[in-house]
């Protein structure tokens, strides 16, 4: 009963604003009650129905939202994740090339020290193998020398004789000759 004298007094009330002119019925007019009328009559009617669907629809749209933003939460903690995994291998990687370097470094000294020392006692093998090639070919040279010395000494006095020249020698400079050439 209390809707329908709303509904009454809401119609008078027309009436009277109708009838002295205050509302004018054109189209801007009838299309702006029609629009009222419908939101009204949609609001009284189905205003629950369409409540409840905009809570279950709302509701839907949180729990989206609710979902992005774990998965979002999610994502990020994987990216963190993979992000501490990259530079724990960047880490790893760098002290690995310090490594390389270091030892590279080491073997490269270690390397040189052994060549120069290869190096030093092969020179120093030849040395002595051509000191004591040196001390045998001196030899063999002064065996040689004196061999011909004496030998041309003997040839010498022989021609001497035989063209009648008498040549006289020292024994003690010839002795002393013979040992400076065997370097005895």
């Amino acid at each position: 009963m209390e809707k329908l004298k709303a509904y009454i007094l809401i119609f008078l009330a027309f009436c009277v604003l109708s009838s002295k002119n205050i509302i004018i019925y054109n189209e801007e007019t009838l299309v702006a009650l029609s629009f009222l009328a419908f939101v009204f009559f949609i609001s009284h009617y189905y205003g629950n129905t369409i409540q409840e669907s905009l809570n279950e629809r709302g509701d839907g749209i949180k729990i989206e939202l609710q979902n992005l933003g774990l998965g979002r939460l999610e994502s990020l903690d994987h990216l963190f994740k993979e992000h501490k995994k990259v530079s724990a291998l960047n880490e790893g990687i760098n002290s690995i090339i310090l490594f390389t370097l270091r030892e590279l470094a080491s073997a490269t000294s270690r390397g040189g020290a052994a060549l120069n020392s290869n190096f030093a006692h092969q020179m120093e093998q030849k040395l002595k193998t051509l000191s004591l090639s040196k001390i045998t070919i001196q030899q063999k040279l002064q065996k040689f020398m004196a061999a011909d010395v004496l030998g041309l000494v003997h040839v010498y006095s022989k021609r001497a004789n035989k063209h009648g020249k008498i040549t006289s020698f020292n024994p003690k400079q010839i002795g002393q000759a013979i040992q400076i050439i065997s370097g005895n």
